[in-house]
């Protein structure tokens, strides 16, 4: 009884997780606040209702209701001005589950950028931000992270929201939620013997089983509501901050950029389209994970295995006891040696991401330079105490290059064309900042190591001669080789994002807390950005180079005089036209 209990109480959640996720345009944990969308939510309920006592299938259902959702909320819900969170915008459309740590950091964000836009040097308001995020938890009392019963206490409210709002007794819906939360405490909140992570997999193999108690529920269904309460799992309660999961992030950064891009009175599809590849590209580049551990493939062998075994005897105890077996066996058999490290394993994922992007019709180097950034965003995020390469100068234009494919599109151009438009300005991006000649590059090396020598040669220490050459180099290659890459509104969020980072750890604050913060600093500014930005000062610039060496190139001038040329247009508008490096 309990597992089938559990099993209808995450498919109230997970019901209502899809239809709030319409409704309010957030992921998992956002919650419809706004009158005019509970309103339509009812609605859709009634319809989804309606449509299964006329013998309507749940998942056609779910859809009907959905589709009546959104009709209702463009109908009637659209907030004046694309509004969000704290301007009366309606709805949150916030990308986390609403604690009381996402809303310091909404709150301490916008004051960082209120003191920057009222001229304050970026250092003193980050300075200012850091003690208002600090104080903001004292305030609220929140400094200390939930504990696991609070997760699963929450997990369980959430479960009790979903219940009520498809119309289900208080009675039952209290029902269901302690039997989410006496299965999450009991699965989750042990003495720590067994990992977070294995205690997640046992709760959403538990899901599964109940799951097939459901009318109806396939082995795909029951997968696919396994695979997400585990998923759910980790970002609630393994995470010492708890976040939500990336592909919510990304689904909640698209859903969010289409709202600014509607705003902006772009045309629906056009602004379907533009999200779409916004989130897309998101989970493409930062919710990759290191290829499987041997003992993650034995894990997943084993989860698969017990699947199968559910489907076909329904005897979950010695499913599990076969399933276990099975994972110990494929442990003894196959996990003998060691890994690969963890860079290395995000490095095999890349090569994947590329082999997949060039298979489906992508341009070699331009999926060689998503791929780049994909591992290097695997290695800030899964890889502890790795520091993660800096993005690459490919991986630069790659976002300048997507970027402007979707100012493209925006525009009204064709999808085709802007893609096909991106991938050239990508090349001409790569010729001019990213192919200097090696004479160019061997006179700076040259230069730096000189420097060092002399540095060492009047008592400098080693230490501090050796921090000089690779600045030098550096300054050397960008003013007479090739200057870096233009800087995008993603490139400007990611060092808000690290910044904010840096000086949380640099106060002191708990190592979470400040990953979280960045992540959130992250996520705002991202979404800030939306599907069709206007082009950075750098971009200008960018375009203005390009077109001087087209015409360059128009009238016979060679490669190398039109790139040298080009470099040096791009370098005098960098210089003259306010845009900072």
């Amino acid at each position: 009884m309990r597992a089938v209990r559990l099993s209808i109480a995450f498919s109230l959640a997970l019901l209502v997780t899809a239809l709030c996720a319409g409704a309010t345009e957030t992921g998992p944990g956002g919650k419809a606040v706004d009158p005019c969308l509970h309103t339509c939510q009812t609605e859709a309920e009634q319809v989804y209702h309606a449509c299964t006592e006329h013998g309507g299938s749940p998942a056609d259902c779910l859809n009907t209701a959905k589709q009546a959702l959104s009709a209702c909320r463009d109908a009637h819900c659209t907030a004046p001005g694309g509004g969000g969170p704290g301007d009366g915008g309606g709805g949150t459309t916030s990308s986390g589950d609403g604690s009381c740590r996402e809303q310091c950091g909404k709150t301490v964000y916008a004051g960082f950028q209120g003191c920057v836009a009222a001229g304050s040097s970026e250092d003193i308001c980050r300075a200012q931000a850091r003690e208002a995020f600090t104080q903001c938890l004292a305030d609220n009392h929140c400094a200390t992270p939930p504990s696991c019963a609070d997760r699963c206490a929450a997990l369980a409210g959430k479960v009790n929201d979903g219940c009520l709002a498809l119309g289900n007794s208080a009675d039952q819906c209290t029902a269901a939620a302690q039997a989410v939360d006496t299965r999450c405490t009991a699965d989750l909140c042990t003495d720590g013997a067994t990992s977070c992570e294995d205690r997640c997999t046992t709760f959403g193999n538990d899901v599964f089983a109940g799951c097939l108690s459901d009318a109806g529920a396939t082995s795909d269904v029951c997968t696919g509501r396994a695979d997400e309460a585990r998923a759910q799992c980790l970002a609630l309660v393994c995470n010492a901050t708890p976040e939500p999961t990336c592909p919510d992030r990304c689904a909640s950064l698209g859903s969010e950029a289409k709202t600014k891009c509607l705003a902006e009175s772009h045309p629906e599809d056009v602004c379907t389209a533009l999200a779409d590849d916004l989130a897309n590209h998101c989970k493409d580049e930062h919710c990759t994970d290191p290829t499987p551990t041997c003992e993650d493939t034995c894990k997943a062998q084993a989860i698969t295995g017990f699947q199968t075994c559910m489907t076909t005897t329904a005897d979950e105890a010695t499913c599990r006891t076969q399933a276990e077996a099975a994972f110990t066996q494929c442990m003894t058999d196959t996990c003998g040696g060691p890994d690969a490290d963890c860079p290395t394993r995000c490095a095999t994922m890349g090569d994947s991401l590329k082999d997949a992007c060039t298979a489906a019709g992508g341009d070699p180097d331009l999926c060689a330079a998503r791929a780049a950034e994909a591992v290097r965003h695997c290695i800030d995020e899964h890889c502890d105490g790795t520091e993660p390469p800096p993005p690459t100068c490919a991986g630069l234009c790659e976002q300048h290059a997507e970027e402007d494919a979707r100012r493209c599109v925006a525009s009204g151009g064709d999808e085709a064309t802007c893609k096909s438009g991106a991938a050239d300005e990508f090349a001409g991006c790569v010729t001019l900042h990213c192919e200097p000649p090696a004479s160019c590059t061997d006179r700076c090396a040259a230069k730096a190591s000189a420097l060092q020598a002399r540095c060492l040669k009047k008592g400098g220490s080693a230490d501090r001669c050796a921090t000089l050459a690779p600045a030098v180099e550096s300054a050397c290659g960008a003013n007479h080789c090739a200057p870096p890459p233009p800087d995008t509104c993603t490139t400007n969020c990611e060092s808000q994002a690290r910044d904010a980072a840096q000086s949380c750890l640099d106060a002191g604050t708990d190592v979470a807390e400040c990953q979280s913060l960045g992540q959130q600093t992250l996520d705002q500014c991202q979404a800030g950005c939306g599907t069709s930005t206007a082009e950075t000062c750098m971009e200008v610039c960018e375009s203005k180079a390009h077109a001087k060496h087209e015409r360059l190139m128009a009238r016979g001038r060679s490669e190398a005089v039109a790139t040298r040329m080009a470099q040096d247009t791009f370098r005098r508008c960098v210089q003259f036209g306010g845009c900072s490096n």
